[in-house]
């Protein structure tokens, strides 16, 4: 199979390395997986490695149009999780439905290497994000829960809300001007939404933190539960098609919304640097931001 693939392939023979293998003669003890995890490590970083195509501001809109969404959507419908980052979230921005949140560039020219993030300065911005729902393997997951529960007589509560949103917003202090602002987090599509840490529909997350004086992204998670589009949501499916481009399914995408404020006057200043999304389930579950309030 390692020939027929090209795949490296690592051997260890219990005969002649006993000290690596449990008193079956058959698994590998901790210090045998110790050196399986070398072994792999040290064929890692003889690997070439293929150059970044890492750009400055200036992507922008135009690059929108010739990003390939296909693959993406159809690895995450399969129940892949998606997590991107930077550019990767060109792939899931809806160019029809985002306007004054623009592409750019948050660390100085002298830094070698960007830190691109989707940013809005003025107020009455929106950024549209298209996240396609594993709606099979969320149901074939439901089943297999229930079926567990009935086997086992547990009081276990099944999870109601079958999708995680993890959103990367970059939290800064009062001496990096413009001062950052309040993002708003809704949905819209196939899809209902809430903040996990608040029961509104909406989620509010204050971006400026006034208790450091450092710049980090912190993650908003958001609990999303599909919503089946009727008949009369026939406008709504044409529209999320046109939203979110070649290779999407409106029964099957969330569209997730972030705004800032529409106050003239007020901190409007909001980034997007990241985010992870997939299937309520361990590899989606991560820490909460503090910073999230109740709508």
């Amino acid at each position: 199979l390692a020939r027929e693939t090209g795949a490296y392939r690592i051997e260890v023979d219990a005969d002649e390395s006993p000290q690596l293998f449990g008193s079956d003669s058959f698994h590998l003890n901790q210090e045998g997986h110790r050196w399986v995890a070398e072994q792999m490590w040290a064929v890692y970083k003889r690997l070439p490695c293929a150059p970044r195509q890492l750009t400055r501001a200036g992507a922008g809109r135009a690059g929108l149009d010739n990003v390939n969404r296909g693959e993406l959507y159809r690895s995450a419908t399969e129940g892949s999780t998606m997590c991107l980052v930077g550019e990767e979230l060109l792939a899931v921005v809806s160019a029809n439905a985002t306007a004054g949140f623009h592409h750019v560039d948050l660390n100085p020219p002298e830094k070698k290497t960007p830190k691109m993030v989707w940013e809005a300065r003025k107020p009455g911005a929106t950024l549209s994000l298209c996240l396609p729902m594993a709606l099979g393997v969320a149901a074939q997951r439901a089943e297999r829960s229930k079926a567990m529960v009935e086997v086992r007589g547990r009081n276990m509560t099944l999870p109601d809300k079958q999708f995680r949103l993890g959103l990367g917003l970059i939290m800064s202090h009062a001496a990096n001007l413009p001062l950052f602002g309040v993002a708003r987090v809704d949905c819209a599509g196939a899809c209902k939404c809430s903040c996990e840490v608040a029961d509104g529909a909406d989620c509010l997350v204050d971006t400026l933190s006034n208790g450091t004086r450092v710049t980090v992204t912190d993650y908003t998670r958001v609990l999303i539960v599909p919503r089946a589009l009727s008949a009369a949501d026939a406008g709504k499916a044409d529209r999320v098609g046109r939203m979110c481009g070649e290779g999407a399914d409106p029964t099957a995408m969330c569209i997730v919304r972030v705004r800032n404020t529409r106050v003239q006057g007020a901190r409007a200043r909001v980034a997007v640097r990241s985010l992870t999304f997939g299937i309520n389930d361990y590899r989606t579950n991560f820490k909460l931001a503090a910073s999230v309030r109740r709508a």
